[in-house]
């Protein structure tokens, strides 16, 4: 049955869709972007002073609010709710992939939560928690399972802070999970078939992961502060960051080859500044392919915000289609 166009038009002003940002969080930024029904954008961003947020977690609450309050006049009138997926900072979020044998449908959500309880690297029953199927092995005999984890209070924080400040909060997942569906919108040039490296340099550090599948298999983030002591330097040199680049980036594709057989050979670059320098290193230590992370219909966007249009693409799925990690207790079809 296909319907007139005059009823859509009347089913839309009786339950008008849901317009949905995505916002992205991290220690020195808050950016929020929408795509709007005729896919031009709308975007807001904050520089955040040092101390509001640190470790993937609120410290100034106050100071936090009176921000929010500051990016919301900027895309809305006063009062009016502006609906987001909020990205968490990287520091909040623990992920881990895991497999499970094949069994039947009805009872595969209960072995996916059986195995998180035992591969949280944090207290369970302190946690926000969620998991999500990326791909199969064996044969079809065994299911790929990507994890998360986040702490309670960390999550609350966020959650409590935006909802006070006209962000109501449909979802929560964390940047390298939005980076990974930008890499799956970049077909045809990236392929399902080819495992890749991806590697993200932000403002506030380094990530690292690996993608199957055009899905998430692993991450991991390393802040700029956390790659000065472990290099045991006071300041990063062009020298010592290509050092740990090369030796990150090893360890990555090392630990794949590994755990899930096979050989990147692909490196996918995710990065505003220093693209040529980058990728010549990787590409002459690791022998890799290196190829900048390009989304067609957004090409004129810059790299910093692509952790906000990850989530802003998943804030176009549909509530009842949205089967993403979401790092709440809350169904993801009544949290607006």
């Amino acid at each position: 049955m296909t319907i007139p166009p005059y009823l859509r038009q009347l089913i839309t002003l009786i339950n008008p869709t849901l317009h949905i940002g995505g916002l992205a969080v991290t220690e020195s930024t808050i950016k929020f972007l929408l795509i709007k029904d005729d896919q031009t954008m709308v975007t807001a961003s904050l520089r955040l002073p040092p101390g509001i947020i640190a470790n993937g977690a609120v410290q100034d609450p106050k100071s936090l609010r009176a921000g929010l309050r500051q990016l919301h006049a900027q895309i809305a009138p006063a009062g009016t709710s502006a609906h987001v997926v909020l990205s968490l900072p990287p520091a909040a979020v623990y992920t881990q992939s895991f497999s499970v044998p094949v069994v039947d449908e009805t009872k595969l959500a209960q072995s996916a939560e059986l195995n998180m309880q035992m591969i949280s690297p944090i207290a369970f029953e302190n946690s926000y928690h969620g998991w999500q199927k990326i791909g199969e092995q064996n044969g079809g005999t065994q299911v790929d399972f990507l994890g998360a984890f986040a702490e309670h209070a960390r999550v609350d924080a966020f959650i409590a802070a935006l909802a006070e400040s006209g962000f109501p909060v449909v979802a929560v997942e964390f940047p390298a999970l939005g980076l990974a569906r930008l890499v799956r919108q970049a077909r045809p040039e990236l392929l399902p078939e080819e495992p890749y490296l991806a590697v993200d340099v932000s403002a506030d550090g380094i990530a690292f992961m690996a993608i199957k599948n055009l899905n998430l298999y692993f991450s991991h983030f390393h802040p700029w502060r956390s790659i000065q002591e472990e290099l045991n330097v006071k300041q990063l040199t062009n020298d010592t960051f290509k050092q740990f680049l090369v030796r990150e980036a090893q360890k990555v594709t090392a630990f794949y080859a590994s755990r899930w057989g096979g050989q990147i050979k692909t490196a996918v670059l995710i990065t505003a500044g220093g693209k040529k320098e980058i990728a010549g290193e990787l590409e002459r230590a690791l022998s890799l392919s290196v190829r900048e992370l390009s989304i067609k219909d957004f090409a004129q966007l810059d790299p910093a915000w692509f952790p906000a249009l990850g989530s802003a693409l998943r804030g176009l799925v549909p509530r009842a289609r949205d089967a993403f990690i979401s790092l709440t207790n809350d169904p993801l079809q009544v949290q607006y």
